[in-house]
């Protein structure tokens, strides 16, 4: 995986580097080792998606609720800020895979 999986600045350039780093470790390996799928297909893409659209989501809720509510916000956020932690934490596990 690469830096632009976290650091691109729009959604959109986030996931399509997700989608982009499957390609490229798929086919790496299908070269390594002659075995496996040379390429993605809809159920790899689903399983490297399935995570990153949740924390995009959730991102998109944190910056709403910022906007939205002040008061409220604070426990909103926080009980956001929970779950994008766990979910930062999973997709850490997952990329060491790759």
């Amino acid at each position: 995986m690469n830096g632009r999986i976290r650091g691109d600045e729009t959604p959109e350039g986030r996931l399509a580097a997700v989608a982009r780093s499957l390609l490229l470790h798929m086919q790496d390996e299908f070269r390594r080792t002659g075995q496996g799928p040379s390429e993605p297909d809809y159920a790899d893409f689903r399983d490297a998606f399935r995570r990153r659209l949740r924390l995009e989501l959730v991102n998109a809720r944190i910056s709403e609720a910022r906007h939205i509510h002040a008061k409220v916000t604070t426990e909103r956020v926080a009980e956001l800020a929970k779950e994008k932690g766990q979910l930062e934490s999973e997709i850490e596990k997952e990329e060491k895979k790759w």
